[in-house]
């Protein structure tokens, strides 16, 4: 997966306002983490989880973003086996 879909995820659910964020435990430390940062595994699997893998499969269907979201179904499914992964062993 490219990190530049998880950047537009974590800008789109931060220009929401008021409204239900998919991913509302996503934080700039999962995107841009620190050097310390980078060390938390579980900041690392929590990209890879099965809501974070529906919410950029919600926006990539939804009309308003689906431009945005445009290309990301070709890495989709292996995606979503690696989130089954740390589901499974973490």
């Amino acid at each position: 997966m490219d990190k530049a879909f998880y950047e537009k995820l974590y800008e789109h659910e931060q220009s929401q306002r008021g409204g239900l964020k998919r991913c509302h435990k996503l934080t700039r430390s999962h995107i841009w983490p620190t050097a310390f940062e980078k060390m938390n595994v579980r900041k690392a699997a929590q990209l890879f989880s099965d809501s974070m893998t529906h919410a950029l499969q919600h926006y990539r269907n939804l009309s308003s973003t689906a431009l945005l979201f445009k290309g990301i179904f070709i890495r989709m499914s292996v995606d979503s086996n690696i989130g089954s992964f740390f589901v499974l062993h973490f």
